[in-house]
């Protein structure tokens, strides 16, 4: 009876009638008589349901500090939200709601300076340049509100939205307005909001990427049929941005519900591909790993990737390992707050020569060993705010890099330094005083061949549990002055060749003038050999008193004219 397949279009209005009028023709049918039935096949209910499908471009959550008053909302943060309206139903239009979740609000933000303002985003061209123009939705602000505990804490920023085009674009703002009076209690405060729509017909959706699966010696693309080295371009666009032609290879959502595609197109001209991959929005989550991802690209020279979402990533393990083509890469959008491995990650990319990572934050000291290593023409990094772990090789033969801010770097996690700059024969100066090296055991090579490196700031450096400092400062042959006072030494056993130039002919003469290691006690070394070699013996050697005058004496003979303590105490051997 009920064995034949049905095509339903549930929409609405027409869902509404159609149901009703089932019901009366049943009824008059029937003459209101109730009929049973049953049946050992199946019946197949196909529905069509026309939703819109809410994308929030980087995450969905909103985190805040270090938020500074502004006159302008523009300069606060800004969050945009894509609203897509799924087209399998033509002509149709639904109602969205837009909701604000405080998940962190502490008593201090809830101050009527502490604004939010939603406006919609629209693009036009202004003489052949694309310009965006924003429309006024709604505002309000955070005063009286209080952190989530239930419903009633919801912040409403959008009420029925009537959503009739097939993308819509929608920005956040969020910001301290520096033009009223900001309540005292407003600073060292940490907020966090989530945002979410609802209403009639809206649907959710994360267009979550499937995991990459690679390893390091995998050659496919997201382990489809297409060869990495034959692919000249990687793309991230929407399915009504795709260009004629495409090919599709598979689906790669992790759902398998087609919302997330992999296309290509042959070039011609160089027989390499184009590849695509494609979401309704254009925007992709990643999933929990991007390891090797975008490794092995040979032929790539640019990649565009701030249409991924990244705040689900737990692991960045050589994402762009040995891609040597490589000259710029835009990931101004990722949230790397979640990240607890970005080891070899930029690993051999050596056509870079910059690189902005002022969107990376994490509190997770993720591991960042060689993570910039044989980055040969890398010249300047950009970060954000990272509590990194282990930084062994971090910039390992980076021959060009020539500035490095490391102020917003928190080293408090950090355990190993182990040859962090060898290799950085250009850079000049450092300054490291803002690192805290207390859990840090090994220093080994750490500065190694830094042959222009001409001032470096240690001021800040605990070395109480340091094992080795075995060549840490070996060739570097434009250092003049060190001053290692606050360096200590209660584990230190290794310091062979820490000062050291080569032993041949050819080899400079170090330089060093003066080299204050007042702090450290040489009692516990076991391992000195050649620690000053091809370094003067006039340079002026600094340490504590005669108990270490005394043993460096006996460790690297009476040689040096200049050695004395801090106080110029008359010790004798």
């Amino acid at each position: 009876m009920l064995n034949k397949i049905k095509n339903i279009k549930l929409s609405k209005s027409k869902y509404i009638y159609t149901v009703i009028a089932g019901l009366i023709i049943i009824a008059l049918g029937t003459t209101f008589a109730w009929w049973r039935w049953s049946s050992d096949i199946n019946a197949l209910v196909n529905g069509k349901v026309c939703a819109p499908e809410i994308v929030f471009v980087g995450g969905t959550t909103i985190n805040g500090t270090d938020l500074l008053p502004v006159r302008k909302k523009e300069e606060g943060l800004s969050k945009d939200i894509n609203v897509n309206l799924n087209n399998t139903c033509d002509n149709d239009t639904a109602v969205l709601n837009l909701n604000l979740k405080p998940d962190v609000l502490p008593e201090g933000l809830a101050d009527s300076s502490f604004k939010w303002a939603l406006y919609k985003v629209t693009t036009e061209e202004v003489q052949g340049v694309p310009t965006e123009n924003l429309t006024y939705v709604n505002d309000g602000n955070f005063n009286g509100k209080r952190q989530y505990v239930n419903d009633n804490d919801l912040i409403s920023i959008a009420t029925d939205l009537i959503v009739t085009e097939n993308i819509s674009t929608y920005r956040l703002f969020i910001w301290i307005d520096g033009t009223m009076d900001n309540a005292s209690t407003m600073g060292d405060n940490f907020f966090k909001f989530s945002i979410y729509g609802t209403g009639k017909d809206a649907i959710y959706r994360e267009y979550v990427m499937k995991n990459p699966g690679m390893t390091q010696s995998t050659t496919y693309f997201i382990n489809s049929s297409i060869s990495k080295d034959t692919i000249e371009s990687v793309d991230i666009v929407s399915f009504s941005n795709l260009p004629e032609g495409v090919i599709y290879v598979e689906d790669v959502s992790s759902n398998s519900d087609d919302s997330i595609k992999l296309y290509y197109l042959e070039n011609p001209e160089t027989n390499l591909k184009k590849v695509y991959l494609a979401s309704s929005s254009g925007l992709i989550k990643m999933n929990t790993s991007m390891d090797y991802m975008f490794a092995g690209l040979t032929h790539v020279e640019s990649l565009d990737l701030s249409r991924l979402d990244t705040s689900n990533v737990t692991s960045m393990v050589g994402v762009f390992y040995n891609s040597p083509s490589l000259t710029s890469i835009n990931m101004s959008s990722w949230v790397t707050s979640r990240v607890t491995s970005m080891s070899l990650m930029f690993y051999g990319c050596n056509k870079l020569t910059s690189l902005d990572l002022s969107s990376f934050s994490s509190t997770l000291s993720p591991n960042m060993t060689a993570m910039f290593q044989n980055c040969g023409q890398l010249n300047k990094v950009i970060f954000g705010n990272i509590k990194t772990g282990n930084m062994s090789l971090m910039f390992y033969n980076c021959k060009n890099l020539q500035e490095l801010d490391l102020s917003t770097f928190d080293t408090s996690s950090t355990t190993s330094m182990l040859n962090m700059f060898r290799g950085c024969t250009v850079l000049e100066t450092l300054d490291l005083s803002t690192f805290n090296t207390e859990k840090v055991t090994n220093m080994t090579e750490m500065f190694y061949d830094c042959q222009n490196l001409k001032y470096i700031d240690l001021s800040g450096f605990n070395t109480s549990i340091v094992t080795s400092m075995n060549n840490m400062f070996g060739l570097c042959y434009s250092l003049t002055e060190l001053d290692l006072s606050s360096f200590t030494a209660e584990k230190l056993t290794n310091i062979t060749e820490m000062f050291a130039s080569f032993w041949d002919t050819h080899s400079p003469m170090m330089k060093f003038t003066k080299i204050d290691i007042s702090g450290l006690d040489f009692t516990g070394i076991t391992s000195y050999a050649n620690t000053f070699r091809k370094v003067s013996t006039d340079v002026e050697i600094i340490v504590k008193d005669c108990t270490q005058y005394n043993k460096f004496v006996e460790l690297f003979g009476n040689s040096y004219t200049n050695l004395h303590t801090v106080n110029n105490d008359n010790c004798t051997v």
